[in-house]
């Protein structure tokens, strides 16, 4: 799966710039993504792997981006994906 911040340093510095990392994190804390819905779920698999594949392209490539991820919480969201034994959903 290829996406665009894989691509682009300044499409990751746009993440951050515009917030978009802030919502894709709020998105990963949703209830319905728990390790238990995604043991059963492959799509809810996929929309975790790609938030995940993006959000680490972002964090690789922008300097801003350590800060903005730890005032949020980031490694907290993504702890709970460290459950989930069917498939590796996070890197």
């Amino acid at each position: 799966m290829w996406n665009m911040s894989e691509k682009s340093d300044e499409v990751c510095e746009r993440i951050i710039k515009a917030g978009l990392h802030a919502d894709m994190l709020k998105h990963l804390s949703w209830e319905s993504l728990s390790a238990t819905t995604l043991k059963d779920s492959s799509v809810k698999r996929q929309f975790v792997r790609a938030h995940d594949a993006v959000l680490h392209n972002v964090a690789r490539t922008t300097k801003t981006a350590r800060a903005a991820f730890r005032k949020l919480g980031a490694v907290d969201v993504l702890q709970k994906f460290r459950d989930v034994t069917k498939e590796l959903v996070i890197c």
